[in-house]
């Protein structure tokens, strides 16, 4: 399997996953959605921690850069 093939297989779910994180929940589609969100607010968090904000905001110093070059 090529890295994309298992790159689209994380990005979209199949039925199978979705009856795998409800059985996980005993049935519970409210307590598997709150923890997903959960997991997501988590990762939300590790990337802004992981990414400088200069950089999301797009304030590198590009004409600087070009110079060294």
């Amino acid at each position: 399997m090529s890295s994309t093939d298992s790159d689209h297989d994380l990005l979209h779910a199949t039925d199978a996953d979705v009856d795998a994180v409800l059985a996980e929940f005993g049935g519970n589609a409210r307590a598997a959605i709150k923890a997903l969100l959960h997991d997501l607010a988590l990762l939300a968090g590790d990337y802004e921690k992981s990414v400088s904000r200069g950089f999301v905001r797009g304030d590198i110093p590009r004409a600087e850069l070009k110079r060294k070059a």
